[in-house]
């Protein structure tokens, strides 16, 4: 079965994440985060790119409860917390969000200060008013 296309688009900075072993399933193979997530009706890749855009602890929250929904016997014996805040390090860093200039509008016309767009745009309709107000 091939994989996920956006699991083929460069999104390996989550494998670390993803093939991070967590316990041990009842055939003797290893259960992953990728598994878990998978089983759980979750895109793993989809779901590790939503988390790594949360903050810390909602992430941690967010993997516990996914650790939680495991049956017992897959998970390892230790600290459920403990396991998830080692689980959201592996998480890529979120990217730093560029600020938004208010004043700037990024679409229409470039460069020009939304200000003043609102500012014209209330002296035309001011401008029509007043001539529908004087003709009649």
């Amino acid at each position: 079965m091939p994989l996920p296309a956006h699991s083929q688009s460069g999104l390996s900075s989550f494998e670390g994440f993803l093939f991070a072993d967590i316990g041990v399933q009842p055939n003797g193979l290893p259960l992953t985060i990728l598994t878990l997530l998978a089983r759980g009706g979750l895109d793993p890749w989809a779901e590790a790119e939503r988390l790594s855009r949360m903050s810390r602890p909602a992430a941690v929250s967010c993997m516990i409860a996914e650790i939680n929904r495991a049956p017992a016997c897959y998970r390892n014996r230790g600290d459920v917390g403990e396991l998830a805040k080692s689980l959201v390090a592996r998480l890529p860093a979120p990217a730093p969000k560029a600020p938004m200039d208010v004043w700037m509008g990024g679409s229409g016309f470039e460069g020009l200060p939304v200000l003043a767009l609102m500012t014209m745009m209330f002296a035309i309709m001011t401008i029509a008013l007043l001539a529908v107000l004087l003709d009649g």
